[in-house]
C-alpha cells in the first residue's frame, strides 16, 4: 500500500443542488414515472472531473423504453 491514496468519496448531497438531490431521491424511492411509457425511472448520481472542469448531476433513465435525461 505504499504510495497509494484513498480516493475521496463524493456524496450527492455534497455537490448537487437541492432540487437535483430531491429528483435523485424521488427516483431512488420509485416516485418518478417515465414521460414516454409510464414505467418507473432509475436515478443515478454522476460526478467527474475532465480537463479541470467538474461535472455533476442526476441521470434519469427508463430501462423499458430507453428514455434518458440528465
Amino acid at each position: 500500500m505504499h504510495g497509494e491514496h484513498a480516493r475521496p468519496s463524493i456524496q450527492p448531497e455534497d455537490v448537487l443542488t437541492e432540487a437535483e438531490y430531491q429528483v435523485l431521491m424521488r427516483a431512488q424511492r420509485g416516485e418518478l414515472s417515465c414521460p414516454w411509457c409510464g414505467n418507473l425511472l432509475v436515478g443515478l448520481f454522476f460526478f467527474c472531473v475532465d480537463a479541470g472542469e467538474q461535472y455533476q448531476g442526476v441521470q434519469l433513465t427508463c430501462p423499458h423504453c430507453k428514455f434518458e435525461e440528465y
